[in-house]
């Protein structure tokens, strides 16, 4: 029979504790929050109520101003006798005369009626302008802004019904007739109803705003809401005879529920009052029994990561607490000491190690120090030869030269770098030819082909110049005429070194020695230039670098040396 394994949930001491103080509290505290919420709302209604009433009375005056300008401008356009003869007057004097007595009766208007505000009449023929207003407006309206704003409108437009305009960043509703190239318009101003507004609302907070097809408020209908990401009460109200143009009031929901009463203010705060009481009963309990808890868990992953020199140490707890903690701490001190034990071990290996990598490295270095200074004993022959040769002929300019290459040689040998740029390589390759032009002259010719973006890639001291030392000194036959190219060019990130000549070329046994790395040896001595320079090749670089000899017996050699760019060389390029 097969058995069934127990669930295990993973529920925490923390978790538990939340539980039930979430199950104990939270009842009471939602139905403080909901009395609170009701009061809120109902002092809301209130206040939309409140200034929807006053929005419609305001509303209702802008209407009725708006029906009487209406009225008053058709008259004007059907049956005043100087406005119908004004586009017909071709005299200028007799234009003017109607437009003086057009003007009185525009400005009696607005001063014995509630109508429009100011009147403008625009002569598209004549491009004149006749503004009338009232003085009382002259604070809140300039002539020439008004002038200002007609002249872009007639430009843009030819009539209109009423809508909101903007002049001089004061709010003004507009109409404008449009006949026989003549314009007719008549202004409302609305600053003053903004002014009512805000004397009779209550709220500090009070923001009064005129917008046409307003967005976002209930399709531009009629709306009384609360905007709840701002926390504002905002109501809206349409102008019957304007159906497009809104009056909107916003107040802050805070600046309506200054007035709430005391005992439901209180309510409020104790619904606040147990939410708080929720995290400090946590703390408490935390304290008290989380905490250490906490502590001894927070150990344990310090000790899974191998930190043995982690301890717990001393802490204001229960004395059940401070006992695993002691224990805690005693067994790591156990394991602490093994743990040294085994270091102290490992450490005299790798120090053993590491000794023996030093001496290998250090002998590695004289090995190559030696390589660099061995002297072929007949190039210091051929050219102490020379030098006597050249001081018994009296040649003083080709022996100082002779002179001054041989310094430079030495200097090389002797120098401590393991690597020089080619291009200071390439002197001494200069230096030494000059010198056998001297010793074998009109016997050789040599082409250079090298990349100038590698002239200063480093190279070990006089290992190219071996080679070409070798041609001179092997490669030719008396009597014949040596053909010897050294090229340089790149091969991704290698630098690739090829000497090349015409000469008697080399035997295939001694050829297969010398690609082995082997020393060659003949009836005299044993040879070791070649298989030095693969020595400092392979210490130098290891595996990476190349040595390859390439021949034909009496065709010529190549000698191809295969070396890696340093990095921040490579970087340069």
């Amino acid at each position: 029979m097969i058995k069934k394994k127990k669930k295990h949930f993973n529920f925490s001491i923390q978790m538990i504790v939340f539980g039930i103080l979430i199950i104990t509290i939270l009842p009471m505290n939602l139905l403080y929050i909901h009395a609170a919420r009701q009061s809120v709302k109902a002092l809301n209604v209130q206040a939309e109520t409140s200034v929807q009433n006053l929005l419609a009375l305001i509303g209702t005056d802008i209407s009725e101003r708006i029906t009487q300008t209406n009225r008053y401008m058709g008259e004007v356009v059907s049956n005043n006798a100087y406005y119908t003869a004004l586009p017909q007057q071709e005299s200028w004097d007799e234009y003017q005369l109607n437009k003086f007595f057009l003007g009185q009766n525009l400005i009696d208007n607005t001063t014995v009626s509630t109508a429009a505000d100011t009147y403008f009449v625009f002569s598209k023929t004549k491009a004149d302008y006749l503004i009338a207003r009232p003085g009382r407006l002259a604070n809140q309206l300039s002539y020439e802004s008004l002038k200002n704003f007609i002249t872009e409108y007639v430009s843009n437009n030819k009539a209109s019904s009423w809508h909101l305009i903007w002049i001089d960043e004061k709010p003004f509703l507009m109409c404008c007739h449009y006949a026989k190239e003549t314009y007719f318009g008549g202004l409302i101003g609305l600053s003053n109803q903004k002014k009512i507004l805000l004397k009779g609302l209550t709220y500090e907070s009070a923001r009064i705003s005129f917008e046409e097809d307003p967005k976002g408020r209930s399709s531009g209908k009629e709306a009384a809401e609360v905007l709840p990401d701002k926390n504002i009460v905002c109501v809206s109200k349409q102008i019957p005879v304007c159906p497009k143009f809104f009056m909107v009031c916003e107040v802050s929901e805070a600046d309506v529920i200054q007035d709430l009463a005391f005992l439901q203010r209180y309510s409020y705060s104790i619904a606040l009052g147990y939410l708080i009481l929720i995290p400090v009963l946590l703390l408490v309990l935390g304290i008290l029994l989380l905490n250490p808890l906490k502590i001894l868990l927070a150990a344990i992953p310090e000790i899974g990561n191998g930190n043995t020199s982690y301890r717990i140490g001393n802490h204001h707890v229960a004395r059940e607490y401070r006992q695993i903690y002691e224990t805690f701490d005693h067994t790591l001190d156990e394991m602490q000491e093994l743990r040294i034990q085994n270091y102290e071990i490992e450490l005299k290996k790798q120090k053993a190690e590491l000794e023996t990598k030093q001496m290998a490295l250090e002998k590695q270095q004289v090995e190559l120090q030696n390589l660099q200074l061995m002297i072929r004993p007949h190039f210091l022959q051929n050219t102490l030869g020379l030098l006597y040769s050249l001081s018994q002929m009296e040649e003083t300019e080709s022996l100082g030269e002779t002179i001054l290459y041989l310094s430079d040689y030495f200097r090389h040998i002797y120098r401590s770098e393991d690597l020089i740029p080619f291009s200071t390589e390439l002197t001494l390759i200069e230096g030494y030819l000059a010198m056998a032009e001297i010793q074998f002259p009109e016997s050789f010719e040599i082409d250079y082909q090298i990349d100038p973006e590698l002239e200063e890639v480093k190279v070990p001291p006089l290992l190219i110049h071996n080679f070409i030392e070798n041609v001179i000194s092997h490669a030719s036959r008396k009597g014949d005429y040596l053909m010897i190219e050294l090229r340089l060019r790149r091969e991704g990130d290698l630098a690739v070194f090829e000497i090349k000549d015409n000469g008697i070329g080399i035997p295939v046994g001694k050829l297969e020695e010398i690609n082995q790395g082997h020393p060659i040896r003949d009836k005299k001595r044993m040879h070791v230039g070649i298989y030095n320079s693969w020595k400092r090749l392979e210490i130098l670089y290891g595996g990476k670098a190349s040595l390859h000899y390439d021949s034909a017996l009496f065709e010529g050699t190549t000698v191809t040396v295969k070396i890696p760019i340093p990095e921040e060389q490579q970087e340069e390029k």
